[in-house]
């Protein structure tokens, strides 16, 4: 699944959006708790960022989100969230991997020798969530978010790094307290060392939302 894609699906999402019956209205001040895991089951390597193939990942998530606009048909919150397991699992054996040098003529190649499964944790303390249909029973949503993860091992090979950095983006859908969806997901060091091939995956997601209304006359 390349980057373009979505777009392709929230643009799909929204004009269903109509056909999904009325809900209860998002108004500034709302709050929402929200527990979710996903997974990968490849990485798109030189699809997008990310150099590395072979990976799995899987993600656990505790999000907290406010909203604090809303326009119309649209509604904007703000989300902090706590990974407290994320994992990487090497598919692939020891198998060599060549890489493009700075001048673009020649290649370095070495073996694969990064651990098998790596255990990480972290969050991702700035983060929106937008709402496209505020006031449907069924709600449609696009997200993202810029955080941090530490692991077990060396991720995504050996001698990159333990910690690393993340940003994903994506779309999804909410009913009756139930969340699903899909996010791009990338970590990478930042080039904090010299070794810094990054990893891509395409992420399936699914969890429950649990939603808090400001008392009365208040935010």
């Amino acid at each position: 699944m390349k980057m373009r894609y979505p777009s392709v699906v929230l643009s799909a999402l929204c004009v269903a959006a109509p056909l999904l019956g009325q809900g209860e209205r998002l108004m500034p001040g709302d709050r929402f708790s929200e527990r979710v895991a996903g997974f990968s089951w490849y990485s798109p390597a030189a699809a997008s960022l990310g150099s590395i193939a072979n990976r799995r990942v899987y993600l656990t998530g505790l999000r907290t989100e406010r909203l604090f606009v809303a326009a119309g048909p649209f509604a904007l919150g703000y989300t902090m969230e706590l990974v407290p397991l994320a994992i990487v699992e090497r598919t692939g054996g020891n198998t060599e991997q060549c890489r493009r040098n700075p001048d673009w003529l020649t290649f370095t190649c070495r073996y694969d020798r990064s651990a098998r499964v790596s255990v990480g944790a972290g969050g991702s303390p700035a983060g929106f969530k937008l709402y496209f249909n505020r006031g449907q029973l069924t709600r449609f949503y696009a997200a993202g978010g810029a955080g941090a993860l530490i692991f077990s091992s060396d991720v995504p090979v050996e001698d990159s790094r333990r910690a690393n950095f993340t940003f994903e983006y994506g779309v999804g859908m909410e009913r009756s307290g139930v969340t699903v969806g899909y996010k791009f997901h990338h970590i990478s060091n930042g080039g904090t060392r010299r070794l810094n091939p990054g990893l891509d995956a395409n992420i399936f997601y699914v969890g429950m939302v649990s939603r808090r209304r400001p008392a009365s006359g208040t935010n």
